[in-house]
């Protein structure tokens, strides 16, 4: 009997010494008692869920990198359209001014005893061509029916642009700011009436010198004056009439 006790206790010993170098056994608690089993969770199954976690993750990551992959590739397909059209569109615009130059070129020559006296200037701005003629070449005061020499000047005017169809032409009449009295105010109430009037004048004389499409014409009376109205130098610069070629 004494045999046996003494076996029970060795084991005994064995097992509580083994509890405690594996305190962190599955088989052991942290008090040292033994537990059932089916308690007891194996640490695999943390790793295969932790191991799962990681997964999901980098499945989310890959989205991601994915989806941003595709927003970089359509930006740059935007980027290389945005690129093409402006390098057309900066052809466009230096075929036009090209052609904006000839046209000045052709106009100058063509135009050179009326820039000679100064009642014709021709100037280039941007994607403009300015020719601007003073009233006093075209009209006689007061009036819209072109004089010989404006009716010529404009002709010429239309000669040269016949070479360039492609282009839009405007016709602009202005006037000073010196109200319009007497008996003419019947004929042009005001100066915006006798600005729409010489415009189309003008025009006319633009198309029998060979513009006959893209070409308008509008009067804008005192609105944009180039000069100061304060003197009769001034004035005369405003009273004038140009043809915007763009």
């Amino acid at each position: 009997m004494h045999t046996y006790t003494t076996a029970i206790l060795a084991t005994s010993i064995v097992a509580l010494a083994g509890c405690a170098s594996w305190d962190k056994s599955p088989i052991c608690n942290p008090s040292h008692t033994w537990v059932a089993w089916s308690d007891v969770r194996c640490n695999a199954d943390n790793t295969s869920k932790a191991t799962d976690d990681g997964a999901a993750r980098l499945a989310a990551l890959e989205k991601e990198r994915q989806r941003l992959a595709d927003e970089l590739a359509a930006a740059q397909r935007q980027n290389g359209a945005l690129t093409s059209r402006v390098n057309d569109l900066e052809g466009q615009v230096n075929q036009s001014k090209g052609g904006l130059a000839q046209a000045e070129k052709d106009l100058l020559k063509a135009l050179q005893p009326e820039i000679s006296k100064r009642t014709v200037s021709v100037n280039q701005s941007g994607d403009a061509l300015t020719i601007n003629l003073a009233s006093s070449l075209l009209f006689d005061s007061g009036q819209d029916q072109l004089k010989a020499g404006g009716t010529d000047a404009l002709k010429r005017v239309g000669g040269v642009l016949t070479d360039f169809p492609d282009k839009q032409v405007h016709v602009a009449g202005y006037t000073d700011n010196v109200a319009i009295t007497g008996a003419l105010q019947k004929k042009f109430p005001s100066n915006k009436e006798l600005s729409d009037a010489r415009a189309f004048s003008a025009a006319r004389a633009l198309r029998d010198g060979g513009v006959s499409t893209n070409l308008s014409a509008a009067g804008h009376g005192d609105s944009n004056p180039i000069a100061s109205n304060n003197t009769a130098d001034g004035r005369a610069k405003n009273r004038r009439v140009e043809v915007i070629v763009k």
